[in-house]
């Protein structure tokens, strides 16, 4: 019996150490991908920036946002902005310039440039109407009694 509680007293750093390992791994394969993918981003930006640049003149002195188009049915029923827009196309934003900039790397050209407009009664950022609703509102009032009725 002193044979396997020895063994299974010799396994358990074993087992701890693989563990930190394996997490160890884990947490640098993410840094690796995370940090990758935000140098990707920086460079498609640089790209976009001086390939737009040579259609139009761009805002400087600010980063724009990056976004690829996923959905470019929903978009577009949604806001006239995105009519025109194919899955894959590229969106520029400026937010300080308050100006966006949609391109199409597959004809080259761009799809839509125009001004941020930042509503702040709009729901859903669609609206710019506002909905009057008449509500019947009856008080209700609630009394509580300590004593149980018979």
């Amino acid at each position: 019996m002193k044979k396997n509680n020895q063994k299974g007293s010799k396994l358990i750093p074993v087992i701890v150490a693989v563990a930190i390992l394996l997490a160890a791994g884990g947490g640098g394969y993410y840094y690796y991908n995370n940090k990758n993918k935000t140098l990707s981003d920086d460079k498609e930006i640089a790209r976009l920036e001086k390939v737009i640049g040579q259609l139009i003149t761009l805002p400087t002195g600010e980063k724009p946002v990056l976004a690829t188009i996923k959905d470019a049915a929903t978009l577009a029923t949604q806001q006239p902005f995105f009519a025109g827009v194919q899955n894959g196309d590229k969106l520029l934003v400026y937010s300080q310039a308050r100006k966006a900039f949609i391109y199409s790397d597959a004809t080259g050209k761009l799809v839509n440039v125009g001004p941020i407009v930042y509503d702040q009664n709009a729901t859903n950022g669609i609206s710019n109407q506002t909905e009057t609703t008449k509500t019947k509102v009856t008080p209700v009032t609630s009394t509580t009694t300590s004593a149980k009725k018979k």
